[in-house]
């Protein structure tokens, strides 16, 4: 008996829906002649809401991204003392400014550098060549050394050349971070050297033809100031150079103890 009465209440419910459409409203959820159904749901229930990015970190100041954030600029050059004469060139003594602003900087720096310049004879403009030497204990390092012969073989042939005496070398100010900067200080110095050498007009430099050759330590040096500063110079040069690998070069040349790490930490507070 029951199909019976599930039958009539079969065709029962089958009357409302035509009644329902002819009337004009709508079973819950179905489009109604006038539009879409309203929505009980609030559009905080059906809109995902949007997750905040997290705020970008500035890059660690004693790293290659930190330094490129930063503006180095180097002028000032001034001839000292001639340390010799030949028939190709005259060396001075020299000193110049280097000033970097931005992040990390704690309002800006301006450091004093010392090295050594050899000067074509002529009236040029001549190309131009930064030096940067390798490795020297600065308790016995004395200005220009390192790339003597270098620099020598350059003017010769009617390059001025700089022999970058690097922070904390012979006349040039102090190495604040004591070489626990991973030689990025060192990078900045020649950035100044040729900003320096292209402010000048002391000597006859052509802009368009300024060059960097470094050996050894100052192989890493040079490589880094093409990191940080691309096109900076025309071209790089990196002799018998460190190794590509940072950490290589901190454990063989920074490196003498479990303390070391705690003062390059110190240096980013």
């Amino acid at each position: 008996m029951q199909p019976q009465r599930a039958y009539p209440l079969a065709r029962l419910l089958a009357a409302c829906l035509v009644l329902a459409g002819c009337s004009g409203t709508s079973a819950p959820g179905e489009p109604g002649p006038s539009g879409p159904a309203p929505s009980s749901a609030s559009p905080s229930d059906t809109t995902p809401s949007a997750t905040p990015s997290p705020p970008e970190r500035a890059p660690d100041p004693v790293s290659i991204p930190g330094v490129a954030a930063q503006t180095h600029r180097g002028d000032g050059l001034r001839l000292g003392r001639v340390r010799e004469r030949t028939a190709t060139f005259t060396s001075y003594d020299v000193t110049w400014r280097v000033r970097s602003t931005g992040p990390g900087t704690r309002g800006g720096r301006s450091l004093r550098l010392s090295g050594v310049l050899n000067v074509p004879r002529g009236d040029g403009p001549f190309p131009a060549v930064v030096l940067a030497h390798g490795y020297i204990d600065p308790a016995y390092y004395a200005s220009g050394q390192g790339m003597t012969r270098e620099r020598g073989f350059l003017a010769d042939r009617g390059w001025i050349a700089l022999h970058v005496d690097y922070r904390g070398h012979a006349g040039s100010d102090p190495d604040a971070s004591g070489g626990t900067d991973v030689r990025l200080g060192y990078a900045v110095d020649v950035i100044g050297a040729v900003g320096a050498l292209r402010d000048t007009s002391q000597v006859p430099v052509d802009d368009t033809r300024v060059a960097l050759f470094g050996r050894s330590m100052g192989g890493g040096v040079v490589q880094k100031v093409a990191t940080i500063s691309p096109g900076l110079v025309d071209a790089v040069v990196a002799w018998a150079s460190v190794s590509s690998l940072e950490a290589e070069n901190f454990d063989h040349f920074i490196r003498r103890d479990a303390g070391d790490r705690s003062r390059v930490q110190a240096m980013r507070r």
